[in-house]
């Protein structure tokens, strides 16, 4: 399977009691978000913002753990999408050994830890292909959206405006602005 790499693009709060966390592919348009709970949330702002904490939280503890037993994490990846459920897993390696261990881990956990370790986060093509969307993509909608009701506005003024020409009798220009019209409908239908 192709391993994609991806990044935090973004931490927001949802209307529930919930956080999204979007990642961006690095090397292309997709956003990936994944809904995480707000601790989890907490915990990864936290390490984001370098905010100094007095005593270690859940992730550090289980970072200072793992170092003192000589154990770094090489990379997180996010292996599959099941139900709106993302499972991940810590790809670990013993410095002493160099066995390789990887670890089953909440997504949540899983990135919060590859910011604390200063890993690289990757998904595979699959994961991507069933729960990611284009950003370039949206932008283009909302772009094309925008256009179009822009020009639904610019009807209706010249709607406003031919009713007037019409009452003033000036056929000639409500001629004009009949054709202005009609050439805008014809510009949203295609």
């Amino acid at each position: 399977m192709k391993k994609v790499e991806i990044a935090i693009a973004a931490l927001a709060p949802t209307n529930a009691p919930q956080y999204v966390i979007v990642m961006r592919e690095v090397d292309g348009w997709r956003r990936l978000p994944i809904v995480i709970g707000t601790s989890e949330a907490h915990a990864i702002a936290i390490e984001l913002e370098n905010i100094s904490r007095p005593r270690p939280m859940t992730h550090d503890l289980f970072v200072n753990t793992l170092s003192a037993f000589g154990i770094i994490l090489n990379e997180v990846v996010i292996t599959k999408v099941k139900d709106g459920v993302f499972f991940s897993e810590l790809v670990c390696e013993q410095s002493t050994t160099g066995t390789t261990i990887r670890l089953d881990s909440r997504t949540s956990d899983a990135i919060a830890l590859a910011i604390r370790f200063k890993c690289r986060i990757y998904t595979y093509e699959e994961v991507m292909a069933k729960s990611a969307f284009s950003i370039k993509e949206f932008n283009q909608e909302k772009a094309s959206k925008s256009r179009k009701e822009k020009l639904k506005h610019k009807i209706e003024l010249l709607e406003e405006q031919l009713k007037k020409t019409v009452e003033q009798e000036d056929y000639e220009l409500a001629s004009k602005i009949r054709d202005e019209i009609q050439q805008i409908k014809d510009e949203l239908d295609s």
